[in-house]
């Protein structure tokens, strides 16, 4: 057999404007290169040779193997698609000229409708208010899609969210915080992943940044909702257990409020990022003061900051991104001199508490990060004080000033001071230093702190300053003169007619950072049970997002107990689908007496047999979107009536109507067919299981689409499928949906005439739809022996001789045809809702009648049981309809019963259309 590979592009390889042209090539004994498939296309220009882009199926072949790449169609008989791509260029000019580095690949020869008509493509035929951006335009581009079009009428719709309801911006952000990154928004939704999926969970909390030693480790806590399986963790891309410097623990949800060892604290952390301000001085001479007049105004000013919620922990990270050294000799250590002071939210000037003078010390440009940490409830560490490049001093009492100028002076909450020893705390007098509940370490000052002066649980507001730095070679510890005399590093002395400071402030680089202030809770930030939880630690590792493979736990089918009661991981759609309905994380649960376990058994193997998975993350998403989008995975529809199932959709070729529609049980029977512009395939995007889940295309090409001379591709996106056989299936059928499912059936029914319901398959027979059709009930019955003969009905139906649309001339005229005259059927709706189909033929050839004889006698059918007694199945008033032997009726399923009155039902139906599962 021949075969085809179509080959699309665009006119003069014009990426906006050139006019798209499909050619198919023939594939006879093997199939032409891609060199000698685009030698064959006559308007490429030249450069195409060197610039131009070749895909298969969407993925770009190299241009150094055009000349060995054959495309050959597939073996299961899928149709490949080789599309002609142009880059972009950016400096304008089709060939010649540079290519710009940041290029992008045109599709030269898709034009989705929706994208046209949404850009104004209709402007030209529907006027101004077609407009590309305005209402009309994107009024017009809805009605056309197919997407929108199966989401609103399809009996089976796609799987995919409808973001249609949102604005794009809207509907960017709730992909992108679950699939492309780890957005943190108060009162956010966690997602939950149905099936399996790589996701970007959100983080539970702000980041807590800790500085150890000279780097930065970072601590982080990422959620899921629900128990969740968890694998391959990938930071930035890489897989965790690769980077040394990671360290990963996973809770998968169940339990109780077990600890995990790896985090059991979270913060909330603000970062001001405010220098501290310095002193205020001359621009030529950096000692002397900028304000002689006002010398108050140029000392160092408080920054200050609100801590609330009643933390356990505040950190004020600090940070010298230049260094902390003395330019003009950086071999001379310096330090700089921090105070710290506190009180309770809304106190007055008398409720500040002083907390220890800190002296930090360095004499290196590198960057320069400590932490101060004050800090409730945890017993002081009291390790031996560093010397270099940390805090390595505090002193609880500072003296004042001795010369003219500032009086200065520090004196710290006696909470900090012993009553005795000395009032510092440093290398040299660890063991009878007065100073207490103050640790210093390498990379931070801890201050303890709690009591009656500095309660638990309340809110405070954090106050801190920086001196002026300090050449350490003049300085004397125990009595904190320097040279000869005490100085005020944070005030200012009158020296020779003018007011000074001690240091020459642009000999040092010396100005700190307030870059984070962090708040912090030593509890586990979630207790388990309700989340799945990530946990991650990393240091000196920046890290911009945090995946994982995850697939969310649910209850499966015990045949058993014949209850959902097995916890496992799976794809199959039907236990994600009651668990929506009635699972743990259900705002609201549909009671278990409604919910319709049969239907979602039988469900759930039929889509084990025919390898039906879904495959989503969910997130802010509303019940019924995700029901319907997980019954859509597995070819159903969502129905909530009387009790709660699917409507599966599937192959009912071999099945019998429920029900049995005619004149004489409806009224008003209207029917109305779509007749949009079809496209000529679907260009699918999906999230592609073996691609790391990333965003994947697939071209699937309509049948009718074999003929065309340029194409009309529509996008749509499959949120719940994963793998491309899925998605590609899944495109062929709505395609067919759309050929042979867009003829929408009507009527009116009353109540006590209804047997079937949403979704089942049913018989209408109407004149509108078949002239050779009727209705009636059975007036009486007439028997020979135990054996059904002949009905009665109480009015005529149908029974031509010949059949009124066809020419009897020219059957006659082939002299090999023998004319046989039609066979008549009538199927009859039992008392017990079943029917069954018998041939019967008209008294005398009469073109319609009343009385039927059977061409073979029926068995008497029996009796069924009722609160009333034994009653027969066939009765008089029984519902017939009559036809063409074999199509008495037209086949229909149910798609929608709406109430109209108390005693009146309106019913809208759609083909059965067997098509499409051949």
């Amino acid at each position: 057999m021949t075969t085809s590979v179509p080959i699309l592009w665009r006119e003069g390889c014009e990426p906006f404007a050139g006019r798209p042209r499909l050619r198919r090539l023939p594939v006879i004994d093997r199939a032409p290169t891609v060199a000698e498939i685009v030698a064959g296309i006559e308007d490429l220009p030249p450069w195409f040779w060197s610039s131009g882009i070749v895909c298969i199926d969407g993925r770009a072949v190299p241009r150094e193997m055009w000349a060995f790449v054959r495309p050959q169609p597939s073996r299961d008989g899928r149709e490949i698609v080789v599309s002609l791509h142009t880059p972009v260029q950016g400096g304008g000019g089709g060939g010649g000229g540079g290519k710009s580095p940041w290029s992008t690949v045109a599709m030269i020869a898709i034009v989705a409708a929706t994208l046209w008509v949404g850009g104004g493509g209709l402007a030209g035929t529907l006027g101004g208010a077609f407009a590309a951006g305005k209402i009309g335009a994107v009024i017009g581009a809805a009605s056309i899609s197919i997407a929108g079009q199966l989401a609103v009428a399809a009996l089976t719709p796609t799987p995919s969210f409808d973001d249609t309801k949102a604005s794009a911006a809207e509907a960017d952000t709730a992909k992108s915080a679950s699939l492309s990154g780890n957005v943190l928004r108060p009162g956010g939704a966690v997602p939950r992943v149905i099936g399996t999926s790589l996701v970007y969970p959100p983080l539970a909390a702000q980041v807590l940044t800790e500085i150890v030693e000279d780097d930065e480790q970072v601590e982080a806590v990422f959620v899921l909702a629900g128990p969740h399986t968890i694998s391959d963790v990938l930071v930035d891309g890489t897989p965790a257990s690769q980077l040394d410097n990671v360290a990963v623990e996973i809770h998968e949800g169940f339990g109780s409020a077990a600890r995990m060892s790896l985090l059991e604290r979270y913060a909330a952390t603000a970062q001001p990022n405010i220098t501290l301000r310095g002193h205020s001085t001359d621009d030529v001479n950096s000692e002397v003061l900028a304000d002689q007049a006002n010398p108050g105004a140029c000392v160092p000013v408080w920054t200050s900051h609100l801590c609330t919620g009643g933390p356990d922990e505040i950190w004020l990270d600090l940070s010298w991104q230049q260094g902390l050294f003395r330019t003009t000799d950086p071999n001379e250590s310096i330090f700089l001199p921090v105070r710290v002071r506190m009180r309770p939210r809304g106190g007055s000037d008398a409720d500040w508490r002083n907390l220890p003078e800190l002296h930090f010390h360095s004499n290196r440009p590198n960057t320069y990060r400590k932490s101060i940490r004050i800090v409730w409830g945890r017993a002081p560490e009291s390790p031996t004080p560093k010397t270099a490049r940390a805090p390595f001093r505090a002193y609880t009492t500072v003296p004042a000033q001795g010369v003219t100028g500032t009086t200065g002076g520090w004196t710290a909450s006696s909470h900090f001071h012993s009553g005795s020893g000395a009032t510092y705390l440093h290398s040299a007098n660890v063991a009878t230093t007065g100073v207490r509940n103050v640790d210093l370490h390498r990379d931070k000052a801890v201050l303890h702190v709690g009591g009656t002066e500095f309660p638990e649980g309340v809110d405070w507001e954090v106050q801190i300053i920086a001196g002026h730095p300090v050449r350490s070679t003049y300085f004397t510890v125990p009595t904190y003169v320097y040279s000869s005399a005490v100085y005020d590093f944070f005030g200012y002395r009158y020296s020779e007619s003018q007011y000074v400071i001690l240091s020459v402030l642009n000999s040092f680089q010396w100005l700190p950072t307030l870059n984070r202030v962090a708040r912090v809770w030593r509890d586990p930030l979630v207790p388990g049970g309700d989340f799945a939880v990530i946990q991650l630690r990393a240091r000196g590792q920046t890290i911009s997002r945090v995946g994982a493979v995850a697939a969310g736990y649910v209850r499966d089918w015990d045949a058993t107990s014949r209850t959902w009661s097995n916890w496992i991981t799976t794809s199959n759609p039907a236990p994600h689908y009651r668990d929506v309905l009635a699972g743990d994380l259900a705002a609201r649960r549909v009671p278990e007496a409604i919910i319709d376990d049969d239907v979602l058994v039988d469900w759930r193997q039929h889509c084990i047999d025919n390898s039906y998975a879904v495959s989503a993350v969910v997130e802010g998403r509303a019940s019924p979107d995700v029901l319907s989008l997980i019954a859509a995975a597995g070819y159903a529809r969502p129905r909530q009536s009387e009790t709660w199932g699917v409507i599966v959709d599937h192959d009912r070729s071999a099945e019998s109507p429920v029900q049995h529609f005619s004149a004489r049980t409806t009224r008003g029977l209207t029917f109305e067919k779509a007749f949009a512009a079809l496209p000529d395939g679907l260009r699918v995007r999906y999230r592609d299981e073996t691609a790391d889940y990333g965003e994947t295309e697939t071209i699937v090409m309509a049948p009718w689409a074999a003929g065309a001379s340029s194409l009309l591709l529509e996008d749509i996106s499959y949120d719940g499928l994963s793998a491309e056989a899925s998605a590609r299936a899944r495109a062929a059928f709505d395609l067919a949906q759309m050929l042979h499912r867009m003829t929408f059936y009507a009527f009116d029914a009353p109540v006590s005439a209804l047997v079937c319901r949403r979704g089942d398959l049913v018989g209408v027979t109407s004149d509108v739809l078949d002239r050779q059709t009727g209705g009636a009930r059975i007036k009486s019955i007439i028997r020979d022996g135990g054996d059904v003969i002949a009905l009665t009905l109480d009015g005529t139906v149908p029974t031509p001789r010949e059949d009124a649309w066809t020419d009897i001339d020219a059957v006659w005229s082939d002299y090999d045809e023998v004319w046989e005259a039609p066979r008549h059927g009538l199927a009859i709706t039992l008392t017990d809702g079943t029917s069954v189909v018998v041939e019967v033929t008209a008294p005398d050839g009469a073109e319609e009648s009343a009385t039927l004889a059977l061409v073979d006698p029926l068995s008497d059918p029996g009796t069924v049981a009722t609160p009333t007694g034994p009653q027969a199945r066939l009765a008089p008033d029984c519902h017939v309809v009559a036809g063409p032997l074999g199509a008495e009726t037209r086949r229909m399923i149910v798609h929608t019963i709406m109430p109209k009155s108390a005693t009146e039902f309106s019913l809208r139906l759609v083909d059965e259309a067997p098509q499409l599962w051949a």
